[in-house]
């Protein structure tokens, strides 16, 4: 692994850490220079997505699922007010996981761009 990116990765948590190790080891230098320039661009931290799960309560239901780019579902959860409150409840005890599933798509996404592709593809 290149020793420049390792701080960039040091505020991981050991399981987000060790799936990003595991990419790495597989990329020259130039792509991991790469991955991890888009991977912290789109990570999203655990502590936003439980704020604004919290901010479900208040009237903006969803915004969660906007942040963890789920458009559909974040609208859903806002034309029903989080399905009556009850999903943004399960998403309240379930936020690490739905943190979990945002970061590891990502990273497979990323890693075959890098990989197959040698560059990140932008659909912007």
């Amino acid at each position: 692994m290149n020793s420049k990116l390792i701080p960039l990765f040091s505020d991981l948590d050991a399981e987000e850490s060790s799936s990003i190790k595991a990419i790495l080891d597989e990329l020259n230098e130039g792509q991991q220079e790469q991955f991890a320039a888009a991977y912290l661009n789109k990570r999203r931290d655990s502590s936003l997505i439980l704020v604004s799960i919290l901010a479900g309560f208040i009237g903006f239901a969803g915004v969660h699922r906007f942040i963890t780019d789920r458009i559909g579902l974040g609208l859903l959860y806002f034309f029903t007010g989080g399905f009556l409150l009850i999903g943004t409840i399960v998403d309240l005890f379930k936020y690490k996981s739905l943190f979990w599933s945002t970061v590891s798509g990502g990273l497979v996404f990323l890693a075959i761009q890098v990989i197959y592709y040698g560059t990140l593809l932008n659909f912007d």
